[in-house]
Parts: C-alpha cells; sequence; structure tokens
C-alpha cells in the first residue's frame, strides 16, 4: 500500500465511515497520542477530550460570570431609572424638571454626556434651541431615535466634549416636536447604526411625559383642536339631519 493511500485524507475518511474501529480496537485508542497544546510532552485522545472539554467548561464559566455582571449592571440602572421617575414625579416646581431628567440619567450613565435640548419654553434659557432653526428640523426629520456617529454640526456644538458616536431620543408633546435628549460618548462604537433602541426610546417617553407639565400651552392647543374637530363633527350630523324633508300637516 503506497503513501497516497494512506494520505490523512484517507484515514479521516475511514475514521468517519467506521464509527466502531477505535471501540473494536480501544488498544489503540489508549496508544494513540498527540501533541500537547499547554506544553511539552503529548497527550492520549482521551486526556486531549478531556482538556477540551475543560477549556469548554472554563469558557462557559467566564461567559456565566459575565452574564451575571451584566444583569448586576442592568439592575443598577433599573434602579436609578426608577429613582429618577420617581424624583420627576414627585417634583413639584415645574422649572426644575429639565434639570431633574439630566441630572439623573447623568448619573445613570456615567461615561455618557447627558443633553436636553428644547424650543419653544421661553423660561428655560439654559436648554433652548429656539433660535437653531436648522437642528430642530434635523430632530422633527427622526422617525426614530438615531444612534451612530454621524453626528449634526449643531447637536456637536452643542456637547462639552467631542463625541465619537451618539444616541438621540426625539421629544414629543401630543405628536408635537417639543425637543430631543441627547447621549453622547467618546466611543465611536458605543451607539452605532441598527443598535436596538426600545430602551432609548422609552427613556424618550419618559421625558417628554414629564416636560408636558411645562408645555400647558401645546395641551391647550390640542385640547382646542380636539374641541373644534368634535364641534364640526356634532354640526355635520346636524346638518345631516336636517336634510330631511318637512312634512306639513294634513
Amino acid at each position: 500500500m503506497t503513501n497516497e493511500h494512506l494520505s490523512p485524507e484517507v484515514i479521516a475518511e475511514f475514521l468517519r465511515n467506521n464509527p466502531n474501529f477505535l471501540t473494536e480496537h480501544a488498544d489503540i485508542f489508549s496508544e494513540i497520542r498527540v501533541p500537547n497544546p499547554d506544553g511539552p510532552g503529548s497527550l492520549s485522545l482521551l486526556e486531549k477530550q478531556v482538556s477540551t472539554l475543560r477549556d469548554r467548561l472554563h469558557s462557559t464559566q467566564n461567559n456565566l460570570y459575565d452574564l451575571g455582571d451584566i444583569a448586576v449592571e442592568n439592575q443598577g440602572i433599573n434602579d436609578t431609572i426608577t429613582d429618577w421617575c420617581a424624583t420627576l414625579l414627585a417634583q413639584k416646581e415645574e422649572e426644575l424638571i429639565p434639570a431633574a431628567i439630566v441630572t439623573g440619567l447623568q448619573d445613570a450613565f456615567p461615561e455618557l454626556e447627558v443633553e436636553l435640548l428644547l424650543w419653544g419654553f421661553d423660561q428655560l434659557e439654559d436648554y433652548q434651541l429656539e433660535e437653531n432653526v436648522e437642528v430642530q428640523q434635523y430632530i422633527k426629520s427622526l422617525v426614530a431615535p438615531y444612534t451612530g456617529s454621524d453626528i449634526h454640526p449643531g447637536i456637536a456644538a452643542w456637547l462639552s466634549n467631542p463625541a465619537g458616536s451618539i444616541g438621540i431620543a426625539p421629544l414629543y408633546v401630543n405628536d408635537i416636536a417639543i425637543g430631543a435628549l441627547v447621549f453622547a460618548s467618546q466611543d465611536a462604537k458605543h451607539f452605532y447604526p441598527d443598535m436596538g433602541v426600545f430602551f432609548l426610546e422609552n427613556l424618550g417617553y419618559l421625558a417628554s411625559a414629564a416636560i408636558s407639565r411645562l408645555a400647558p400651552s401645546i395641551m391647550d392647543e390640542e385640547v382646542s383642536i380636539t374641541t373644534q374637530e368634535d364641534e364640526q363633527e356634532q354640526n355635520s350630523h346636524n346638518a345631516e339631519d336636517d336634510d330631511y324633508p318637512e312634512l306639513d300637516p294634513a
């Protein structure tokens, strides 16, 4: 038999096609040795298999430890966000709500820069974007929270430090855009396109609900519009009723 007939491929194919070979020839199984990947010498096939399983076990344990650390971190964030919501609900001085929003989120995400951008609130000069129409239009164009490294120049100018990536949650009151929550990271890969934005979206909802206390004009406008629509609908029904011909008494 030539070396070509005993090539590694031929031997491997033989063992695949004859799974009982090593069971029937247990002495060969115990005698075959392979190089030790962790040091000098060699290992039997059984020792090699045990070593492989041990490495997999260590990898699984490390993954479990990592998941445990993530769970603890997430629990900490959840507790902080719960405290943040409670603080917003308990805040009696409405003009302090924006500061409470930013401070609470900054405590929850100390590695990020948190900013609140608003317009239509003359009493909140520290958060006003009233004159920056370009940034307003950009935020209004977002149909969902934005995550990525493409940072609008107007928003970049608002940040205290240069950012590598950014997360933006638009804020709405009664479907009217009033601003945005901005989370900036120096890490260009922290926020990236197509990442999950469910949590970011919820933070935007909660912040919008808190800020709605500062937007009575928007709320009144919405109520006024709704009332006008109701009146128009009622008038339409009355007009339909008037279409019936009057019956003269006999």
